[in-house]
């Protein structure tokens, strides 16, 4: 598959999460309690025997909180790996970075913002803080596992050289007198 191609899968999954957070975000205070209630109780029954209403509480505010950091962290990786596979030729690496950083500052704030507009909902800063704090450390993951992929890549085709067979490494057979 070519990198077009590849790219195009990325940004299609980008977009598919960032219209699922829209929509999950967009629902009213009952219907999202709902969901994450049955999703806690379902849990909760691998995890609790027989959980009190306190332990049912606790974990479902865990588990709220683990899904906006999961949500906004694939957030992050996905759309650093779309504008890798999209811009890397283009030589403006950094440039890019910052506009996908911007971009998940702004919807992690967006995120947040439009729910005082939905019924039984509100907005919160400690969750858009979450969101964004939570998308890049997804980008700067997945930086740092495209740089390593990279230079790794670099070492193999000796490209660069960490000094292993260097007369100046003093280590080396030749570097010894």
């Amino acid at each position: 598959m070519k990198r077009k191609q590849i790219a195009t899968i990325f940004w299609i999954m980008a977009i598919i999460l960032v219209a699922s957070i829209f929509f999950l975000s967009t629902q009213n205070g009952e219907q999202t309690a709902q969901i994450s209630r049955a999703i806690t109780e379902k849990i909760a029954t691998i995890l609790l025997e027989n959980p009190s209403k306190a332990e049912l509480d606790s974990l479902h505010l865990t588990i709220r909180i683990f899904a906006h950091a999961i949500l906004f962290f694939a957030m992050g990786v996905l759309l650093t790996i779309s504008c890798y596979l999209s811009f890397k030729k283009k030589g403006r690496w950094g440039w890019v970075l910052l506009i996908v950083v911007c971009i998940i500052l702004g919807y992690s704030y967006y995120d947040e913002w439009q729910k005082q507009f939905i019924d039984g909902r509100h907005f919160q800063k400690d969750e858009a803080l979450l969101n964004a704090i939570s998308g890049v450390i997804g980008l700067v993951c997945t930086s740092i596992l495209i740089g390593t992929v990279k230079l790794a890549r670099r070492i193999k085709r000796n490209d660069i050289s960490l000094g292993a067979d260097s007369a100046e490494n003093p280590y080396h057979e030749n570097g010894v007198e």
